[in-house]
């Protein structure tokens, strides 16, 4: 797993970088609704409205690694840590998202 952080107030660009190849899938979840109603149509083409729902959940565990961090304003990108095997990252990331297209 890569991760970055933008915790600085100083600077645009990433205050910390952690590198953890020791990583796992925990699981992987997406799934959609959609439904459609045509309102008009034509021999040739037609037109749609319609709703829908679409959710994903995704969640990885990585273990050790190193990394670059950030004391903290104004120093930057100052401490490279090494974390051993036995230090868990968590990370899940569900998105969900509403739809209302119309074609």
């Amino acid at each position: 797993m890569l991760d970055r952080d933008w915790a600085s107030k100083l600077h645009s660009d990433w205050s910390g970088r952690a590198v953890m190849p020791d990583t796992n899938l925990n699981h992987y979840f997406s799934g959609s609704i959609q439904l459609d109603r045509i309102v008009a149509s034509t021999g040739t083409s037609s037109f749609a409205i319609g709703a829908g729902f679409r959710y994903t959940d995704v969640k990885w565990t990585a273990y050790g690694g190193y990394g670059i961090e950030s004391s903290g304003d104004p120093l930057f990108r100052d401490r490279h840590p090494i974390w051993p095997g036995d230090r868990k990252v968590v990370r899940q990331s569900p998105k969900d998202a509403d739809r209302i297209p119309l074609a």
